[in-house]
């Protein structure tokens, strides 16, 4: 005979295995996507995340964009699981949001919040939450959530545990559980730092709040204002780059409007996009003062209700709009730059909305109006709605060029979006598209240095080169400093043989960046073309001093060596060169003129000939090693080598 406990853990398992199986079915498409816009800088060209001794440089030194070691950790750990391959990403990410869903409902349960599984579901199917899922950048997001929810657990933990060490507190395990799992949060995400008053609301659920509530809570609010000045220190060293020119009544005006915009997308999820329009907040536009006054007068209301039969509903708000405070635009965030709002910022915060709704979802089922078809259609309708716009939401993040389109189709002004298809659409050779999509981004930004390089750049791959000159010299009137734009406006310099101004650009691009060996690499070249072998020779060798050993600057040093008349020098680097790449034709055949040169035609003969072992269709070779054959007395040979360059020379 079953009893009622054994009915219990069934049901619970099937809850579990039906929870686990939905948020697989959901973001099934995730499992598919690719790397999109800043899994670059996160992941796949982050040094750190590829070096050896990346974790010690994650926790213990300064050299990453942000503080958050945990999630970069877990980024560091997993590059040597699935390298450039996203799918291992992506479902980690998937697995750590049905983890949430999972520790969500489990909390709810021990604070006998009714509608705790509901709530589960919702947050686990919400499209809003689409973004903190398919995008690995955000794995921050999932990270932080998931200490979040741990800390609660733990602090809830304590607080039924309080009891059995009245007298030493801090003699229970759990609050020390809960201490670590909230350092945790914040080093994986810096968004986590109110945690403490979501802890105080515990305690509301339960009790009134005592003077020892506050002492045993003083540990987290000195851990939380210790993380709160690291992460800003983080957000601002090392750059100049103004994000957002607004002043205080204007960020305060926007903030209070940023509530509502969040409450109208977790309301009616429809046409959500990864850059939203940018607001243009005045001072004089009466929504911002409706909004701050509305946002304003609603919390203190709730703060009044927070022992009346509308308890769930002030939490749920005064918790919402605390979690949001840190992206509220009081404080400057670089995605900021692009959209004042986003739909990963509301990751923590949408939990305020989801659990009061679950909440009055039970107290219908639990109605004399409710029939309980009525409630499981209900339910079932909600889930099955927000679950499909889900796993729509999900084929946005398949790669950048879907994810830009679908963002210019739901935000034609998104210049972000334009700009960025420019690069996309140029390394698939899309040029003549690539250009248009960046004439739309400096219409619609002309102000942004970004919209006049990119154009610039698919400018010089369409072999425009003055059209591309113009363009990167406005974004160098909009940034002086711009490195890359000075860098390709010396590029297309000496594209038209404009040689004196093409150094003058990669000489101001190496002040910017002396550790740039591109730049180094391109002024030798531009040096020896204006006959400065000299010059042109210390340039490329600082090439070599400033990254690993690379054949084309290694030849390019003997090249500068041999014409600047230092033949000995110019013989020991391309020996070197060769000892280190004894594949390259190149090498071998410009050892070989180096040799003819020194009148080593027997040495230089044999040079030119594992060049053209190395490359039959080695043109130059053929010609070099009948030129010396000729001088040696070979003339059958010499004839035989000119017929087959002839050829090559010949389609």
């Amino acid at each position: 005979m079953k009893t009622a406990h054994s009915n219990d853990w069934l049901r619970t398992c099937l809850r579990v295995f039906g929870l686990c199986l939905l948020g697989a079915c959901i973001y099934w498409p995730a499992v598919h996507a690719g790397f999109i816009w800043d899994d670059d800088t996160f992941l796949t060209l982050n040094p750190l995340i590829k070096a050896g001794d990346g974790l010690q440089r994650f926790w213990f030194t300064t050299k990453a964009a942000d503080y958050w070691p945990m999630t970069s950790s877990s980024l560091w750990l997993e590059w040597r699981l699935w390298e450039m391959n996203p799918l291992g990403y992506h479902t980690t990410n998937i697995i750590l949001h049905i983890s949430e869903a999972l520790l969500l409902w489990r909390l709810l349960v021990r604070l006998n919040i009714p509608g705790a599984f509901i709530a589960a579901l919702l947050f686990l199917v919400h499209p809003l939450n689409a973004e903190s899922v398919a995008w690995i950048t955000q794995r921050k997001n999932l990270m932080a959530m998931l200490f979040f929810l741990i800390t609660c657990l733990s602090f809830n933990n304590y607080e039924e545990n309080k009891s059995a060490h009245k007298n030493h507190p801090f003699k229970n395990i759990w609050y020390y559980f809960s201490l670590i799992g909230f350092i945790c949060a914040l080093l994986s995400k810096g968004s986590v730092v109110l945690l403490p008053l979501v802890l105080l609301g515990i305690i509301v659920c339960k009790r009134r709040i005592e003077t020892n509530d506050i002492v045993n809570l003083s540990p987290f609010f000195i851990i939380a204002v210790f993380f709160a000045g690291l992460n800003v220190w983080f957000q601002n060293h090392g750059t100049h780059e103004v994000i957002r020119n607004a002043s205080v009544l204007e960020r305060l005006l926007g903030a209070g409007i940023v509530p509502w915009f969040y409450l109208w997308k977790i309301i009616a999820p429809l046409n959500l996009s990864f850059i939203y329009p940018e607001w243009s907040i005045t001072t004089s536009d009466p929504i911002y003062w409706i909004g701050i006054s509305l946002t304003f007068a609603v919390s203190v209301i709730c703060l009044f209700h927070l022992k009346s039969k509308f308890k769930s509903l002030a939490l749920g708000w005064l918790y919402f709009c605390f979690m949001l405070l840190p992206v509220m635009g009081l404080a400057d965030i670089y995605f900021m730059k692009y959209s004042l709002v986003a739909d990963h910022y509301a990751h923590l915060a949408i939990l305020g909305i989801i659990i009061p709704a679950a909440i009055y979802l039970e107290r219908f089922r639990n109605s004399r109006l409710s029939l309980k078809a009525v409630y499981t259609g209900l339910i079932f309708g909600i889930i099955l709605c927000l679950g499909r716009l889900t796993y729509t939401e999900c084929f946005k993040y398949k790669n950048l060029e879907t994810l830009y389109t679908k963002t210019l189709h739901s935000n034609p002004k998104a210049w972000f979006a334009e700009t960025n298809l420019v690069i996309v659409l140029c390394d698939a050779g899309r040029i003549e598209d690539a250009i248009v999509h960046g004439r739309n981004a400096v219409a619609l930004k002309p102000s942004q240095p970004e919209t006049h390089y990119n154009l610039g750049c698919a400018l010089s791959k369409a072999t425009r080169f003055q059209e591309a000159i113009i363009q990167y010299n406005q974004a160098l009137t909009l940034r002086s400093e711009y490195r890359d734009a000075l860098f390709n406006l010396g590029n297309a310099l000496r594209a038209l043989g404009k040689i004196k101004q093409a150094i003058e650009a990669y000489n101001h691009a190496i002040l910017l960046n002396p550790s740039s060996p591109q730049a180094y690499n391109n002024l030798g070249a531009s040096l020896a073309d204006e006959g400065r072998y000299i010059e042109a020779s210390d340039a490329f060798l600082h090439v070599l001093a400033l990254g690993p050993s690379a054949v084309e600057p290694m030849i390019n040093y003997g090249n500068a060596l041999a014409e600047a008349g230092k033949l000995n020098e110019a013989l020991k680097q391309f020996k070197k060169t060769i000892d280190l790449f004894p594949r390259s034709s190149e090498a071998h055949n410009n050892y070989g003129m180096a040799l003819s040169d020194a009148d080593q035609s027997t040495a230089a003969i044999a040079e030119f000939k594992e060049a053209i072992r190395l490359n039959p269709s080695f043109l130059f070779a053929h010609s070099n090693l009948a030129k010396v054959l000729k001088e040696a007395g070979d003339i059958a040979g010499s004839l035989d080598e000119e017929a087959i360059a002839h050829g090559l020379k010949t389609p």
